[in-house]
């Protein structure tokens, strides 16, 4: 599933990749454009919540380095929690 979702202005794409048997991670990956450079964070873990919470890390870690805006990712993860698919 990929969502795009406007953080301060800025356009962030989140891609979830939920595991296909009952024992595979979840897999999921936020950037802020959709070009083939686009800086990438991803992380994997056993739910949803916890690969999110895995890319926020990233992000927070390495953001100053690779010139990343500061978002809210509570706010994001909430967000993210609310949307269900159709």
């Amino acid at each position: 599933m990929t969502y795009e979702l406007d953080c301060a202005g800025s356009p962030l794409i989140v891609r979830i990749f939920p595991g296909e048997a009952p024992s595979a991670d979840w897999r999921v990956e936020a950037r802020l454009s959709d070009a083939a450079d686009a800086v990438v964070a991803s992380a994997s873990a056993a739910s949803r919540a916890q690969a999110f919470e895995g890319v926020a890390h990233w992000w927070r870690d390495n953001g100053a380095a690779q010139a990343l805006p500061a978002l809210d990712w509570e706010a994001i993860a909430k967000a993210m929690t609310a949307v269900r698919a159709l």
